[in-house]
């Protein structure tokens, strides 16, 4: 009698190792760390001293996006969630969103169709404004903005250039901290529950 309740509680232990095992799993998110290097194709000031931004490849979102260019500090967070794309862009593959302002940024666009080019411009009227783009001088574009301002005549830029992106930490799962230790709580009390059925069979 006491073997077939040690019987239970072990396959109601397992059940509950495989559940959280395989939810760990499902709310992994993975998120990379990237650093912008910038070059300067024509105008002054010169190219942006720093950038980078977080993206989380599951999620297809961007955090933590910002540039420092002209001793001003973008962010950039929102305008590579929320592109600005216009008409048909041949290298973004039909991506939409976060993940087609992160095929931008990889170099899906450079090099770029040769009806189109792609760089990064910075520029100040009564607003500073910084972003990164592909166009091909007519209705087909995506913009990543630093502001609510898009590209337009209105706003001279007064630099621009080319970048590349390098990852600064590899990618790795997130798992939730409480995880692990539930996982290492159902593990112990298995192994409990084992050891006692291998008593309990030694006795009967």
């Amino acid at each position: 009698m006491k073997a077939n309740s040690l019987r239970n509680h072990l396959a109601i232990i397992t059940g509950l190792f495989i559940a959280v095992a395989g939810a760990q799993v499902v709310k992994a998110d993975t998120t990379t760390t990237y650093n912008i290097d910038f070059n300067t194709n024509n105008g002054t000031p010169p190219a942006p001293t720093a950038g980078s931004f977080t993206y989380d490849s599951t999620t297809q979102t961007f955090s933590d996006f910002t540039v420092n260019w002209d001793g001003q500090m973008f962010d950039l967070t929102g305008g590579a969630n929320n592109p600005d794309i216009s008409g048909t862009v041949p290298c973004l593959d039909g991506k939409t969103g976060a993940a087609a302002s992160f095929a931008l940024l990889d170099g899906a666009c450079n090099p770029p169709d040769p009806t189109f080019f792609t760089d990064w411009t910075g520029g100040i009227l009564f607003d500073s404004v910084f972003g990164f783009a592909t166009e091909d001088g007519g209705s087909n574009s995506i913009t990543v903005n630093s502001n609510a301002l898009a590209e337009s005549s209105i706003v001279p830029f007064f630099s621009g250039g080319g970048w590349t992106i390098t990852a600064e930490v590899a990618a790795v799962p997130e798992p939730s901290s409480l995880i692990p230790i539930t996982l290492l709580g159902l593990f112990a009390a298995r192994k409990r529950i084992a050891q006692g059925l291998r008593r309990a069979a030694r006795l009967t």
